[in-house]
């Protein structure tokens, strides 16, 4: 089920001004971009010892200067500090630099016995961390992220995380028995011999939207295309959950990488039956569409924008295959993989870890995913620039090169310049799917819902009244009073997982007086909703500070 919120109308209740003035200034961001690049020889050993005039950073093309420079070998970063005793002077020290380790635990497509594997094994591993290290970790069932437990560097909080993670329902079953039944239709639909019964189409169709469902009914599409399923609904949503758990955690500081439990991740949207028992190769039909591609990219773009390398890891692991290294995997041992559908999750973990400069973990190196990470991101350079930020949404490439021959680098592709109404976007879709966290210095936001009025078949009309705090509000003054201004987003999630889209919208504020400490600001606002059971979550996010309020409605029914 779709729902859409949509602002119709925004009404201050504060009175309007005659006139105004630009009380308001534009901030200046001076974000830097992390480059963590790892280099190789032609036999595959790490570089060490480079320095800063041996590399050569590129965006969109140009090379630009890079804003700081560091080597970490072995966990230890060399820092020029003052040197006691001597005036002016400086010596070298060296700086453990430790790791933030957030876990993601994918219990959509996840299957209990294969997850429980990795996850035993993650256990084990775990003496393996510098006590500098501090992990996270979260889960997300299809509708709902869960966290099992916030930073720590605390070895018995992980496991308690752990055991937490291990008793979790998993949904992948459900998702197998149902590409099953497709393929028992396409089976019987055709008469073309030697039919592969593997899993197949992905989107569209009668039942979009319903796929994952306890109680949906494979059918099939009369077209060209053959019968569908939606799997591609799925699988945003669990993408976007895995950025969003980035968004929604306080970001640490040092290393940041994320390793993400897959239950199988796919890289399409829809393949046809004709695809599948044509003579090419199959893993061709499953990547030649950009599409596959469009479906990470959320993912890739908030894990190069806050910094996180992706270290993906399939969980069941692929029938035969290759656990290479991604910048050596080329699919030239496609034919091993034993479907299309490990084939296509085979391509989509590698795309992840390639983007954003890690490695991904499939077969037996799903066992050793931790030590596999540990291992990685021990010895790197690290770089990082400023660049000039426009807050358009445009993603830029980064290619960074090494003037030295016969030298290979891996790192992150590019990042991405997200607007504000982008941002504040994904920090309604965080409280979405993460929960509300602990209130701010403001406090929290209230919503009062007004009488629901009928809009249509299925959609009502709705007046929302938000109580804001007024310290999370900048108020300065203008012409005939005082003013604030302020973003406001707006996010719904059904029962069957299915979420809006989250409309952000522009608030300015006027005051006749100066809000007091204490007071509440009045805001009034007309919502077009779906009349089914839902979740509702409003945030306010300040002009000037970005300090946000939010107020979340667990169980709204129009």
């Amino acid at each position: 089920m779709r729902i859409l919120p949509v602002l119709a109308a925004l009404l201050a209740a504060a009175l309007p001004l005659k006139a105004q003035i630009d009380g308001f200034s534009e901030a200046i961001d001076v974000r830097v971009v992390n480059v963590e690049a790892v280099v190789t020889d032609r036999q595959g050993e790490r570089v060490r010892g480079l320095s800063k005039e041996d590399f050569r950073l590129l965006v969109d093309g140009q090379e630009v200067p890079l804003g700081f420079f560091n080597e970490v070998a072995d966990g230890l970063m060399a820092a020029t500090v003052p040197a006691e005793g001597l005036e002016g002077g400086r010596e070298t020290a060296e700086e453990t630099v430790g790791r933030n380790i957030l876990v993601f635990v994918d219990d959509s497509f996840g299957i209990a016995p294969h997850r429980n594997l990795v996850l035993d094994r993650i256990g084990k591993s775990l003496s393996h961390l510098s006590p500098a290290d501090r992990v996270a970790m979260v889960a997300f069932d299809g509708q709902k992220l869960d966290l099992l437990t916030g930073w720590t560097g605390d070895g018995g909080k992980i496991a308690e995380a752990l055991i937490k993670a291990r008793g979790r329902k998993a949904h992948g079953l459900l998702i197998r028995a149902q590409l099953r039944n497709v393929n028992h239709a396409l089976g019987m639909a055709t008469s073309i011999q030697g039919f592969n019964t593997l899993p197949a189409q992905t989107t569209g169709g009668d039942d979009a939207g319903r796929f994952g469902s306890a109680d949906w009914i494979p059918g099939f599409q009369d077209s060209d295309s053959g019968p569908a399923l939606d799997i591609s609904s799925l699988l945003n949503r669990v993408v976007s959950a895995s950025a969003a758990a980035m968004r929604a955690l306080p970001a640490p500081q040092g290393r940041k990488v994320m390793l993400v439990l897959s239950g199988g991740w796919p890289s399409v949207e829809r393949v046809s039956s004709r695809g599948l028992l044509a003579s090419r190769p199959q893993w061709m039909e499953w990547i030649d569409s950009e599409a596959g591609d469009d479906v990470f990219r959320p993912l890739v773009d908030t894990a190069n924008l806050l910094g996180y390398t992706l270290y993906p890891v399939d969980m069941p692991g692929l029938g035969a295959g290759t656990g290479a290294d991604v910048e050596d995997n080329d699919f030239v041992n496609a034919s091993l993989i034993s479907s299309p559908w490990d084939q296509a999750t085979d391509y989509g973990l590698n795309y992840l870890a390639r983007e954003t400069g890690g490695k991904a973990a499939v077969n037996s190196a799903r066992l050793e995913a931790l030590d596999r990470l540990a291992a990685d991101t021990s010895s790197y350079y690290w770089l990082g620039f400023s660049p000039a930020w426009r807050a358009d949404d445009r993603h830029h490439r980064i290619d960074l090169e090494v003037r030295k021959p016969g030298l290979r680098v891996r790192t992150r592709s590019g990042f991405t310049d997200f607007s504000s109404r982008t941002e504040m976007a994904m920090s309604t879709e965080s409280l979405l799917l993460f929960g509300e966290g602990q209130p701010g210095p403001a406090g929290r936001m209230q919503v009062e819902m007004g009488k629901p009025q009928r809009a249509g078949f299925s959609e009502v009309k709705v007046k929302a009244t938000l109580i804001i705090p007024a310290e999370a509000l900048t108020v300065v003054p203008v012409a005939g009073g005082f003013a604030a201004e302020a973003s406001l987003s707006v996010g719904a999630l059904d029962r069957w997982g299915g979420r809006s889209d989250l409309p952000v919208a522009k608030l300015r504020l006027n005051f006749p007086k100066e809000p007091k400490p204490g007071d509440m600001v009045r805001y009034r606002t007309l919502l077009r909703l779906s009349r089914g059971r839902q979740q509702v979550v409003f945030t306010v996010k300040d002009a000037l500070t970005g300090e946000t309020v939010s107020a979340r409605l667990e169980d709204y029914k129009p």
